[in-house]
C-alpha cells in the first residue's frame, strides 16, 4: 500500500483580498443606482445621466470610426444634463451650472491624464460643474449634492 505524500501546509490562513473595482465596474454601479432612482420615482432627473464608452475595449476598426466621429481623449466619463439653478424652487432662476461632468477614477491607482485635467478646466470655465471622483460612492455623493438631494 502506497502512502500519500505529505503536503506542506501553512498555518497562516489565506484571506482573499478584496479587489479594487475597475472604472467600468464603478460606472456600472452608478448607472444601476441612477436607474433605480428613476424607476422608483425618487429622482426622475437622473434619466438625463449619460455614461461614455471610453472604458470599453474596442476593436481597431471601431476605435478608428470613433476617432473620425470626433470622440476625443480627455472627455469625462459621466454627464448629467440638468442645469443647476441658484434658486432651486424656480425654473426661471439664473443658471449656476449648465450640467455636471464627472471624470471617474478607481478608488486606488487611477491617475488623471493631462488631457483630462485640461478638459475639466475647460468645462468649468464654460459654466459646467466638472469634477474628478474616486469610486462610485464619491460620484453618487457628488450627483446628490449637485441635485440638492442631500440634507
Amino acid at each position: 500500500m502506497r502512502r500519500k505524500p505529505k503536503v506542506q501546509r501553512s498555518h497562516a490562513k489565506a484571506y482573499p483580498t478584496k479587489a479594487i473595482p475597475t472604472e467600468r465596474e464603478e460606472s456600472m454601479r452608478i448607472m444601476a443606482w441612477a436607474r433605480l432612482m428613476v424607476s422608483t420615482g425618487q429622482e426622475p432627473r437622473l434619466r438625463l445621466l449619460r455614461c461614455g464608452f471610453e472604458g470599453l475595449r474596442l476593436s481597431m476598426g471601431v476605435r478608428m470610426q470613433a476617432k473620425r466621429q470626433m470622440v476625443s481623449t480627455g472627455w469625462p466619463d459621466l454627464f448629467l444634463a440638468v442645469p443647476q439653478r441658484y434658486d432651486v424652487r424656480s425654473d426661471t432662476a439664473a443658471v449656476k451650472f449648465h450640467g455636471l461632468f464627472i471624470e471617474l477614477k478607481r478608488i486606488k491607482g487611477g491617475t488623471v491624464s493631462a488631457e483630462q485635467a485640461i478638459m475639466i478646466g475647460d468645462l468649468n470655465s464654460l459654466g459646467y460643474r466638472a469634477t474628478i471622483c474616486r469610486g462610485a460612492d464619491a460620484a453618487i455623493k457628488e450627483i446628490k449634492r449637485y441635485l440638492n438631494l442631500e440634507a
